[in-house]
């Protein structure tokens, strides 16, 4: 037993070391377990929320995302997909305002400002989609769906030449 109690005094010193070098963090904290645990608990929700959807169960997987949300409120994901949920289920004012709340999180995501186009011109609200569309094509300048929607935008206001535009600039830009 005397042998063996050389060999384990090195240890604190070699905890020592570890937590210098940059080791030293193997044990989480308490918040970083918890951390963790919300971490993985949202990615389960929107695993489940995504196969729910692809099975066919919209009203299932909109509400699973909608929690998703709720556990992670700075994520756009889960306001993405609940917009497109919203949609599908022709939950349009729901909808915009699953994509509006997402363009506040990140202005810069055309995705949002996609959907929040399209659900504005379902809820008549076309002036504000052509606002929506031409943020979008200002942060990818050859988006065919942004052109295409401004083109349906300009078009239901009347403005058929400004839709014939767009519909020309989709086409040349699909072509690059």
């Amino acid at each position: 037993m005397e042998g063996l109690l050389p060999r384990y005094r090195f240890l604190p010193m070699l905890g020592a070391l570890l937590l210098v070098v940059g080791c030293g963090g193997a044990v989480p904290t308490e918040t970083e377990r918890r951390t963790e645990q919300k971490t993985a608990g949202y990615k389960q929700v929107m695993r489940v929320a995504a196969v729910t959807a692809s099975g066919g169960d919209l009203i299932s997987a909109v509400n699973l995302y909608r929690r998703a949300h709720k556990m992670d409120p700075t994520a756009t994901a889960p306001l993405l997909r609940l917009g497109a949920g919203l949609a599908y289920l022709k939950d349009n004012q729901g909808a915009a305002g699953a994509y509006r709340q997402a363009v506040q999180l990140d202005g810069g995501n055309v995705e949002a400002r996609l959907g929040l186009g399209k659900a504005l011109i379902n809820t008549g609200s076309y002036d504000l989609a052509i606002t929506e569309y031409k943020m979008a094509l200002a942060i990818d300048s050859e988006n065919i769906n942004a052109y295409n929607g401004l083109g349906v935008a300009f078009n239901l206001t009347g403005d058929h030449q400004s839709a014939e535009n767009n519909y020309l600039d989709g086409l040349g830009s699909g072509l690059n």
